[in-house]
């Protein structure tokens, strides 16, 4: 089983369509799988980072994809870099408009 390091959300849309292909679905397959039309899993597979965190696993799931979380090697919560580097994101991040949830 490979991992696959996601840091952008183009990495994410290249990643999901590819792992659909993978499996020989459909956008329309997988609409069907989620209850939403094939333009609203093209929209999602484009613009992932524009669809909600429930959506995303719930995408992930009908493709038998699972969301994993791991540290960077070296790197850990509790040591102080990556304390000061989780508090810049905090300060520099700005909250985005509510989205629609495709």
């Amino acid at each position: 089983m490979a991992d696959y390091p996601v840091r952008t959300d183009q990495q994410m849309a290249l990643l999901i369509k590819s792992f659909r292909k993978a499996r020989g679905l459909t956008q329309a397959d997988l609409a069907l799988a989620q209850g939403v039309t094939q333009q609203a899993a093209s929209a999602f597979e484009r613009y992932p980072s524009a669809a909600s965190v429930g959506r995303l696993l719930r995408t992930l799931s009908a493709m038998g994809v699972e969301l994993v979380f791991r540290e960077k090697d070296g790197e850990s919560v509790g040591k102080p870099d990556a304390k000061s580097r989780l508090s810049s994101v905090k300060r520099s991040t700005k909250p985005n408009p509510p989205s629609q949830d495709w």
